[in-house]
Order: C-alpha cells, then structure tokens, then sequence
C-alpha cells in the first residue's frame, strides 16, 4: 500500500491516467483486505483526480464523494 501511495506522483507524470487505474484499483483491494481506510480514501481520492484528468467531471465527483466519506469515517 505503501509503494502505491508513494508512487502516486511519479504514476501521475509518467502514465496516462486510464494506465493507472489498475495500479489504484490493485492497492484498494489490497487496503480493502487490510482494512486500511485512510489510504483506501486515498487511493479513490487519486482515482478521481485521473478522471478530472480525462475530462470525466461526474466520474471524478463521484470517487472524490467516496475518498470524502472514508475520510470522514476517520
């Protein structure tokens, strides 16, 4: 989880957002299986911002609205 919070930035400069979605969705089922609810809000949270990145408003909403809710879980 660790590495694909770390590495976030560098997957933001160097992939196309649609490549990094099954970096992200690889590390939310793993904080899903480690019950890591910070870094799974996170992870949505950067799902969202790749889809403002493709233009994708209601998208980007709609996992930004999730990364909010787990962070207000906390």
């Amino acid at each position: 989880i660790e590495y694909a919070l770390n590495g976030m930035p560098f997957l933001i400069a160097r992939m196309h957002p649609e490549e990094r979605f099954a970096w992200i969705n690889a590390a939310i089922a793993a904080a899903e299986k480690l019950n890591l609810l910070k870094e799974k809000g996170q992870l949505l949270g950067d799902i969202g911002y790749s889809y403002a990145q493709l233009g994708d408003a209601s998208r980007a909403i709609e996992y930004c609205q999730k990364s909010l809710t787990l962070a207000r879980q906390e």
